[in-house]
C-alpha cells in the first residue's frame, strides 16, 4: 500500500504538521510506503510575485503538481490534510485523480469558513455557511485580520454548499473529534462518507497527575479566538502568579501593546519537540480558554500526557478531552471570575486527581490506536 500525503504547511508549523509526521512515521513502521507532498507557505514567501500568483490562481498548475507525484509515486490513496488557501478550489474532482482513492482529513472548518474556526468580531459566526458566500468574511476581515487577504482567499474558492455537494467525490473524510464529526453531519456531509478518528500521540501510558510547576502556561496560536485576552486578564488579576506564553499569532502585537508592562508574563515564542515538552512539564497547568469551536485541542492533549491539568471553556471538542474535575476544569460560564477561581484551585493544589481516571481518559488518544484506525480506513476505502 502506498499513501501520498498532501499538505499546505503554514509559515509556523503547528498541530496538523505534528499529526502528519506522527502518521508517516507510524505507517512506515508498519511497512506502509508514504510520501509527503508539502506546499510550504514559508518557502512560498521566498518565491517571486509571479510564481506565487501563478500558483494561487492557476488551477491547472495545482493539478499538474499533484499529477506528477501521482505518476512518479503511484499511490493507492492520496491523503489530503490542509489544502488552504492555495489549493482552495475543488480540484480533487478533476479527472487527473480518477485512479486514486481520496481521503480528506478534516482538522477544522476551512472548507466552509475562510478563517477555519467560525469566529469573528469576538463571537462565533457561521454567516458564510448560512449565506453560501464570503461577503461577510471580507467585511469582517476574517482571514489574517485583512480585508484584502480575505478577498484573495475567496477568489475561485468553492462556496460552502457547492463544497458539500462535491463532497461525494471524496472517498472518505476523517473528523478529528466527535464534535467535528457531528458538525459536518449537521452541515450536510453524507454520514457514509465520514469517520471519526481522534488525533493520537505517543506517550507513557503510566502518566500520572503532576501537581508541581511554577507557572500558568498558554500554548498555541496567539489569536483572540484561542482566548489569549483572557490569559492576560488573569495575569493582571494575579500578579503573584507567573504566566508563560508560548506561540506566535496575528494578535500577538495587539496583546503586547494592550497589556504592556506586566512583569509576571513571559513570552517564549514558538516551541516544539523537547523544548515544548520541558515547558509543559515545568508548568502548573495549561490555560486553554478557547472562544470558538475548537476542532480538537492538541495542546490540551500534549499537556495531559505530561500530567498537567487543563482549564478550558469546554467549547468545541475540548469537552471531549477534558472531563471536569477529573483531568482539569471546564469553565462553562466562560466568565473571567470563574477562570480565576479555576486556576487558583489548581495553583493552590485544592484539586486532586485520580491517576487511574487520568490514564483511562487518555486511552482513546494513543498513536497506536490512531494509526490502527487509519489503516483500517485505508483498507475499507480500497
Amino acid at each position: 500500500m502506498r499513501i501520498l500525503f498532501f499538505n499546505e504547511s503554514t509559515v509556523t508549523k503547528g498541530g496538523i504538521d505534528t499529526v502528519i509526521n506522527s502518521e508517516i512515521n507510524a505507517l512506515g513502521a508498519k511497512g506502509i510506503e508514504t510520501r509527503l507532498l508539502e506546499i510550504s507557505h514559508k518557502e512560498l514567501l521566498n518565491k517571486s510575485y509571479f510564481d506565487k500568483t501563478n500558483l494561487f490562481l492557476n488551477r491547472k498548475k495545482k493539478i499538474e503538481i499533484i499529477r506528477k507525484q501521482l505518476e512518479s509515486f503511484k499511490p493507492n490513496i492520496i491523503h489530503i490534510h490542509n489544502s488552504y488557501p492555495f489549493f482552495r478550489e475543488n480540484i480533487w474532482s478533476d479527472s487527473a485523480f480518477d485512479n486514486v482513492k481520496k481521503v480528506f482529513h478534516l482538522h477544522n472548518f476551512y472548507p466552509i469558513c475562510p478563517n477555519s474556526f467560525f469566529y469573528t468580531s469576538g463571537a462565533i459566526c457561521s454567516d458564510c455557511l448560512t449565506n453560501n458566500g464570503y461577503s461577510k468574511a471580507i467585511k469582517y476581515a476574517c482571514y489574517d485580520n485583512s480585508k484584502l487577504k480575505t478577498w484573495l482567499t475567496t477568489i475561485n474558492r468553492t462556496k460552502p454548499r457547492e463544497w458539500l455537494e462535491n463532497s461525494l467525490k471524496i472517498d472518505r473524510y476523517i473528523a478529528v473529534s466527535k464534535f467535528l464529526f457531528d458538525k459536518y453531519l449537521e452541515f450536510g456531509l453524507d454520514r457514509s462518507k465520514i469517520t471519526e478518528i481522534p488525533n493520537g500521540l505517543e506517550f507513557d501510558k503510566s502518566v500520572i497527575y503532576d501537581p508541581n510547576g511554577s507557572y500558568v502556561l498558554f500554548l498555541g496560536n496567539i489569536v483572540l479566538s484561542k482566548g489569549i485576552e483572557i490569559v492576560f486578564q488573569l495575569a493582571v488579576m494575579n500578579p503573584e502568579m507567573k504566566f508563560v506564553i508560548a506561540g506566535v499569532g496575528r494578535d500577538l502585537e495587539f496583546i503586547k501593546i494592550k497589556y504592556r508592562g506586566l512583569s509576571n508574563v513571559e513570552y517564549v515564542g514558538f516551541v516544539e519537540n523537547e523544548v515544548k515538552v520541558r515547558l509543559i512539564k515545568n508548568s502548573k497547568l495549561l490555560l486553554f480558554p478557547v472562544q470558538s469551536w475548537e476542532a480538537f485541542g492538541l495542546a490540551a492533549l500534549e499537556s495531559l500526557i505530561c500530567g498537567k491539568p487543563v482549564v478550558t471553556s469546554g467549547l468545541g471538542a475540548t469537552s471531549e478531552l477534558i472531563v471536569d474535575g477529573e483531568n482539569g476544569i471546564i469553565v462553562k460560564s466562560n466568565k473571567i471570575e470563574e477562570y480565576d477561581r479555576a486556576i487558583k484551585k489548581i495553583w493552590n493544589v485544592v484539586m486532586h486527581y485520580s491517576n487511574d481516571t487520568w490514564q483511562i481518559h487518555l486511552e482513546k488518544y494513543t498513536l497506536a490506536k490512531h494509526v490502527n484506525s487509519l489503516v483500517d480506513l485505508y483498507h475499507n476505502v480500497l
